[in-house]
């Protein structure tokens, strides 16, 4: 035998393979996947006949030599054809994953490396002829693609490196496409027209200009037309980017308006304790927190979409004020509307950001709830907190009353106990002092205590490897609040400095410090996958 016949037999091996490894990885894939949802997968009716071909490939690598590699030819034909047809029952089987349990898998099992993303990728380039490419396929390899070009970033050891290896993997995708070469200006029309898209993103202002602009629609099309073009190196390392881009505009846009979109749903959540719901309200508010709870999940695995967080938001502006009226499923024109002048949607984050906490945005309401009643989520923390300050003596120095029995658990500083007196002198007439600043600082005592609290039940659940996702929610609302008291603490002290009044700011400093301290703590924990264990 040749030189040149030996080394196509190895080309054949070569590529045989890869189809095999391709196949199995996805093979795998599809068995974790039953799992993932809570099921046991029955014994998959592929597993022997993968055992047979990897038992045929390797003796067949064994009798790569020159003396003995006469006969491998006609035996790759037929280990080919039995790869071909293992591919395309696998290929059936994909019909019945969509996109979305794609994404959820890799959102829930993030132990994954470039490795499995690439013959994942490979796999539907080795199964699909051109007939096979549907949508959904198109967006999940689309997905696999991004993936793995974050995992390449995430693991760069030096300068361009991840780059390089980006081009590698890109360049043996292209590799296994069936496709001519297009010409240069092929590749820098379509190119530019990435750029261009990119460029757009840059002047986006708002999330609701994206949404109104389709541009993720548009784009997405786009990519869907390229057709096998899409695999292209240089066409799949610049949609790449593009992708990323669009991550990032959603991601800056969604921090601009966080304060606002958190303040929503804590509005609304503060809300459904104060009026009388009917069933399909319930509902409603029962699917709204499942909304939440499935965005702020996303959003902590750096998974947020797009439509999922317009959705929510449009949900919470026909919601609030149903609630803030108290009119319940009689208002149930008002469900799949705009949300009405004057409500949420015309509030800033500046309203958050200067208000009382998160409260300042029912203010205006036609029915607001009571200005003395703290956030629901620290109401009983503050309840405990105002019980055990009203059995010591109002006479007693404040540095003494922190360390009785009674208030040291609570970890006051002695101005918070001065706060909780200057409220009991208004409630009895006297005093002169802003009572809403007093109040806010007894609210922040109570937080604290809250978020604490809240700390130690994470890392505990964290210890036994409980189910993480109700109280990872329930910190995330903990800490978006303190988000909101550490910026109303700086508009306390920036305000004292400007009157003079250093010992008030020193001490909201302190103040300031111990709130920053335990929410810190618990804000690490609440964005991080609390299931891997690695926090």
């Amino acid at each position: 035998m040749s030189v040149q016949e030996l080394s196509d037999l190895h080309r054949r091996y070569v590529d045989l393979s890869q189809r095999f490894r391709a196949g199995w990885v996805y093979h795998q894939f599809v068995q974790s996947l039953a799992r993932v949802n809570g099921e046991e997968p029955p014994p998959s009716p592929y597993s022997n006949r993968f055992q047979e071909l990897y038992g045929q490939l390797k003796e067949c690598s064994q009798s790569l030599t020159p003396g003995e590699s006469a006969p491998l030819g006609g035996r790759f034909d037929d280990i080919g054809e039995e790869i071909d047809d293992l591919l395309a029952s696998l290929l059936a089987e994909d019909s019945k994953v969509a996109p979305p349990a794609l994404r959820h898998f890799f959102q829930k099992f993030r132990n994954y490396d470039e490795k499995i993303l690439a013959q994942l990728t490979r796999f539907y380039l080795f199964a699909c002829s051109e007939g096979d490419w549907t949508a959904d396929r198109r967006d999940k390899v689309d997905f696999l693609v991004t993936r793995l070009g974050v995992e390449l970033r995430r693991t760069d050891l030096g300068p361009g490196s991840g780059t390089s290896r980006e081009r590698e993997i890109f360049q043996s995708f292209w590799k296994v496409v069936d496709y001519p070469e297009p010409s240069a200006e092929k590749l820098q029309a379509l190119k530019r027209a990435l750029e261009e898209i990119r460029r757009e993103l840059d002047g986006v202002a708002s999330l609701d200009e994206l949404t109104e602009s389709e541009s993720l629609r548009t784009y997405r099309e786009f990519k869907h037309s390229l057709g096998p073009l899409f695999f292209h190196a240089e066409i799949l390392a610049s949609v790449l980017a593009t992708n990323l881009a669009f991550r990032e505009t959603v991601r800056r846009l969604y921090q601009k308006e966080e304060q606002r979109i958190a303040a929503d749903y804590q509005r609304i959540f503060d809300l459904e304790r104060e009026v009388p719901v009917d069933v399909q309200l319930d509902q409603e508010l029962t699917l709204f927190r499942q909304q939440v709870e499935r965005f702020e999940r996303r959003l902590q695995q750096d998974e947020m979409r797009l439509d999922e967080l317009v959705e929510l938001r449009e949900r919470a502006r026909s919601l609030i004020p149903r609630l803030s009226t108290g009119n319940g499923a009689g208002d149930a024109a008002g469900f799949d509307g705009p949300a009405p002048e004057g409500d949420a949607e015309t509030a800033t984050a500046d309203d958050v950001d200067t208000g009382f906490g998160l409260r300042a945005m029912v203010d205006d309401e036609p029915e607001p709830r009571d200005a003395e009643a703290p956030p629901s989520l620290i109401q009983e923390p503050y309840r405990r907190l105002v019980q055990a300050l009203g059995e010591t003596t109002l006479g007693s120095p404040a540095r003494s009353v922190v360390l009785t029995p009674e208030v040291y658990p609570f970890r006051l500083e002695a101005r918070e106990v001065v706060a909780y007196r200057r409220l009991h002198e208004g409630a009895l007439g006297g005093g002169g002092h802003d009572l809403d600043s007093e109040r806010f600082l007894l609210e922040g005592a109570a937080l604290r205590v809250a978020l604490h609290g809240s700390v130690e039940v994470t890392r505990e659940a964290l210890d036994n490897t409980a189910d993480t996702d109700d109280i990872a929610f329930h910190a995330r609302r903990l800490a978006s609040l303190g988000d909101a008291y550490l910026r109303r603490y700086d508009h306390l002290q920036e305000q004292a400095l400007l009157n003079g009044t250093l010992d008030e700011a020193r001490s909201l400093a302190v103040l300031r410090v111990r709130m920053m301290r335990d929410y810190a703590e618990l804000w690490l924990l609440a964005h991080h996958d609390l299931r891997r264990g690695d926090v």
